[in-house]
This record gives structure tokens, C-alpha cells and sequence, in this order.
């Protein structure tokens, strides 16, 4: 299920600008973790958008029922995710 939510993120984020010169709105991700066993700890990991040469990204938030989240940078490809506890 994660992996399918993290597939559909990244095909949304990629499809956007390849429809027009020029595109902006909202991406709101909701995940739902109702089906993890009670009580048990669940780790998290979503893309976090950066600004590029193709595209700037702004008022970016988070927030949700987590004991600890950041931003963390893959140190093999560099690629920005947010974790959460």
C-alpha cells in the first residue's frame, strides 16, 4: 500500500508540468494507517518537494498524529524525504 501511495505521488508530481508550460496548484497527501496494528510503531517515508531550475515549490507543511518527523536527504541519489515517527 505505501509503495502504491508513493508511486501515484511521484506520477502526479512528474505528469503535472509535462501538460503545460506553466502549472501551479495544491498537493495534499493523506495516508491512512488504520490498518497497522494498534499501538505499534509505523515509519514513514514520503517525497518532499525542493525547488529546481524547472519548477519552485513553496509553503510547504506537514503535519499529522506523529511522535517526531524531518526532512532527511538520501545519501545516495540526494533525494529529500520526509520521515515520520
Amino acid at each position: 500500500m505505501k509503495r502504491m501511495v508513493f508511486f501515484l505521488c511521484i506520477l502526479l508530481l512528474c505528469a503535472a508540468p509535462a501538460l503545460a508550460a506553466t502549472a501551479s496548484g495544491t498537493l495534499t497527501f493523506n495516508v491512512d494507517l488504520s490498518a497497522q496494528p494498534a499501538g505499534q510503531e509505523v515509519k514513514l517515508w514520503l517525497p518532499y518537494p525542493v525547488s529546481d531550475a524547472n519548477q519552485t515549490i513553496s509553503n510547504v507543511r506537514f503535519g499529522g498524529d506523529y511522535a517526531e518527523a524531518g526532512v532527511y536527504t538520501d545519501n545516495t541519489y540526494g533525494t529529500p524525504m520526509l520521515h515520520a515517527r
